[in-house]
């Protein structure tokens, strides 16, 4: 018989996987460039991602793909906050300032976004699965 624990989502290694994620951004966003333009973000994420996922996954230590996608949910929607609550503040300084939101451009970064961090626990799971074999 399994607990929870076993069978649910290690919350704690989902966690862990968005912060290295972020950490991971924040040093590929330097290399990249500017983290004003979408694309670098995106590409920044991406990568930052890659890592978080597989992270979260390795210390999940089961059930690899979905630990490393989740590690992108906390991720994006810390990361939409930050980026809403700048875009508030410029709406209140500069009402016609502020651009109108793209939800194609939006929908299409998270999307790439969820896929850095599907393919690092894909990645993950890939490892574990040859570790196991004789």
């Amino acid at each position: 018989m399994s607990t929870s624990h076993q069978s649910g989502i290690h919350w704690a290694a989902v966690a862990l996987g968005a912060g290295a994620g972020y950490v991971l951004q924040l040093a590929a966003g330097l290399l990249v460039g500017s983290s004003q333009s979408p694309l670098a973000f995106t590409f920044s994420g991406f990568i930052g991602l890659l890592v978080g996922g597989f992270v979260s996954a390795r210390l999940a230590g089961r059930q690899e793909l979905l630990h490393g996608t989740l590690a992108a949910v906390p991720f994006i929607m810390i990361s939409e906050f930050i980026r809403l609550s700048g875009e508030m503040e410029l709406a209140r300084a500069v009402p016609e300032a502020v651009p109108k939101i793209n939800m194609v451009g939006l929908a299409m970064g998270d999307l790439v976004l969820l896929a850095g961090a599907a393919a690092g626990g894909w990645l993950a799971g890939l490892m574990a699965t040859e570790r196991k074999e004789p």
